[in-house]
This record gives C-alpha cells, structure tokens and sequence, in this order.
C-alpha cells in the first residue's frame, strides 16, 4: 500500500515534511489528551467534539498510551461492553512507535507501516507535543486517497473497468 500511495501522489508534495511543518499547518494546534482513568465513553465523546481519531492517555506528565478509534471498536463496542464501564487506560495501545518534530513525513509512514498503526504521538524533549495521523502526514483526506486508489484507471484493464459499469 506504501508503494501505492507513493505512485498516486507527488513526493515532493508531502515526503519531505518535517513534523514540526505539519503540526504547524493545522488549524486546530492543540495537543489532546485524556486521563487513564476517564471512561471510554467520554473519550469518544472527545475525540467527536474535536473531529480527531485517537488522543494520549497522559498521567501527569507522562505518556502512558494512546486510544485510538480502532481501540474502541476492537476493545469495547464490538464486545457489547458498555464504554461507561471502561476506562481509557484500559484499553490503551501501550507499546508506542513516536516521532519527533525533526523527523519527516517519510520517516511516520515507515513507522505507521511497521507498526500497523494510524496515529503517532509526538514527542519533544520527553514531552507529548501533539499527535500525527496518517492523514495529515499525506496531505490529502484519506476519501480522496481511498478514491484514487480504488478507481485510478491506468492500472486497471478496459475489461475490469467494464463490470464495474455495467
């Protein structure tokens, strides 16, 4: 998938990003982040007020972990458990992958790629500065990213192209 998306959108566009540049982009700058011991419920609830796809899980100081969409879903909901019951340190992915602001946006979609995740927190000189998506990574809504993947018809032949239409 890396060297599919690589092919579809210019590097220059976007590879040579540093963290910093990107963070520095967005609108909203704010680095989110929730208590290991707020129920999954008001997470979600967070993480729809401010349109973002997993936050830090932060005692004190420290990074304890990330809660991401997909935590939720696979951890809670698919399981019928009630989000009120659980608590975000509950379901956490513990053993993080993170960047730095130096680092490039090449660097997080290899660590995104080895790590099969989607977010990355980012850390400043062992503080927890903000959180990277994939999404802002490429520069592109991942709508337009699944669309141009799943119908950019140079490598698809006249034959498939044509079930698809009919």
């Amino acid at each position: 998938m890396l060297a599919r998306i690589l092919q579809l959108f210019p590097a220059e566009v976007y590879l040579m990003k540093t963290v910093a540049e990107i963070l520095n982009e967005r609108l909203n700058q704010e680095a989110v982040s929730v208590l290991p011991e707020q129920s999954v419920l008001s997470v979600a609830q967070l993480m729809r007020f401010k349109n973002i796809g997993a936050v830090a899980v932060m005692h004190e100081n420290d990074l304890m972990g990330v809660v991401s969409e997909r935590d939720m879903l696979n951890k809670v909901l698919s399981l019928g458990v009630d989000p009120r019951d659980v608590a975000a340190g509950e379901i956490m992915s513990r053993n993080l992958a993170f960047t730095s602001p130096d680092e490039t946006s090449i660097d997080c979609l290899i660590k995104m790629k080895n790590t099969h995740c989607r977010h990355l927190p980012v850390v400043d000189k062992g503080c927890f500065v903000g959180m990277i998506s994939l999404r802002d990574v490429l520069g592109v809504d991942e709508a337009e990213l699944l669309d141009s993947y799943l119908w950019d018809r140079s490598v698809r032949s006249k034959e498939s192209r044509s079930r698809w239409h009919d």
